[in-house]
């Protein structure tokens, strides 16, 4: 019964504050104070996955994605309010996507997005299978090596098997949206992972809101380091909360590197090379790395497992 009642005060925490924000973000005295001030409301939900027992794992994990979303989409109020009604921004502010770009569209299904859907819930699922069925069973270091190779594709997999759900179901009911991962599997840059495939939306909030004000001061450089040290901190959050301070610091670790492998990849000129090379590069910074974030992802992941 207690745990129930701390869920309760969570989630009621959560939903106050997207209603105090929708408010405050639409008001017309002083509009830009307001906007932001709508940020620092939704920035007070953060402690609500905390409320939930440590036990949790699953609870905790939901409830720290939803939160980032509100947080993000507050954000993007504050930039662009878009002339929303106050129902339209609680829509916002719960949405995965920006429900600015919807469109009206055919409730048909898109037969390759059907197409996409499958594929990536096969590879989920064959991947899920190696992870938790197959490597427990070996030792050493062929144990490791199955659980973080096949880890990286169920991360990637679940991720894309989610999106693409969200997809269909927003397009049975004759709506479109832009897609968050633009196919990130066809990336041949790391600038071009981060800055234009993957997450498109925390990617747009680091961009816009750090990277961008700094590259306008001719400051590119300290950008990149400004928006990778924002997913640090926000990666070390996400983890820490469910798991440890431990889970936290290794999934951070993650960004760190790839901050640096940005910055070489300026410096190197990368964007220059023969696509073949590119992807190689890409792919290199991606896979040998990952296990930084894939061990505590599949930590995560363990939690929805019934025990």
């Amino acid at each position: 019964m207690a745990d129930l009642a701390r869920l309760f005060v969570a989630l009621a925490v959560w939903i106050a504050a997207v209603l105090a924000c929708a408010y405050v973000s639409g008001r017309e005295a002083s509009p830009e104070r307001s906007r932001y001030r709508g940020v620092a409301i939704a920035a007070i939900p953060t402690v609500a996955p905390l409320l939930l027992p440590p036990a949790w794992i699953v609870g905790r994990t939901i409830l720290a994605v939803v939160v980032t979303v509100s947080l993000g989409r507050a954000l993007d109020l504050a930039r662009r309010p878009g002339g929303l009604s106050f129902w339209g921004r609680v829509w916002m502010l719960t949405a995965l996507f920006d429900v600015r770009a919807v469109r009206r569209c055919s409730s048909r299904y898109d037969m390759a997005e059907i197409g996409w859907f499958a594929g990536h819930l096969v590879l989920a699922a064959g991947s899920w299978f190696a992870v938790f069925g197959l490597a427990p069973d070996l030792e050493g270091a062929c144990r490791w090596a199955l659980r973080w190779s096949c880890g990286l594709v169920l991360c990637y997999a679940c991720i894309e098997t989610v999106h693409a759900l969200v997809l269909m179901i927003y397009r049975g009911f004759g709506l479109g949206f832009p897609r968050i991962n633009d196919r990130p599997i066809l990336s041949t840059t790391l600038s071009e992972f981060w800055g234009r495939r993957w997450n498109r939306a925390v990617s747009g909030w680091l961009h816009d809101n750090l990277f961008l004000p700094l590259a306008r001061r001719r400051r590119a450089k300290l950008g990149i380091c400004a928006a990778f040290a924002a997913s640090t901190a926000l990666h070390f959050w996400f983890a820490w909360v469910p798991l440890d301070r431990f889970a936290g610091a290794l999934m951070a670790s993650f960004f760190v590197v790839h901050g640096v492998g940005l910055l070489l990849e300026r410096r190197a000129g990368v964007v220059g090379w023969p696509p073949s090379a590119r992807r190689v590069w890409t792919a290199a910074w991606i896979a040998v790395p990952s296990p930084l974030f894939v061990e505590p992802a599949l930590r995560l992941l363990a939690g929805f497992i019934p025990s």
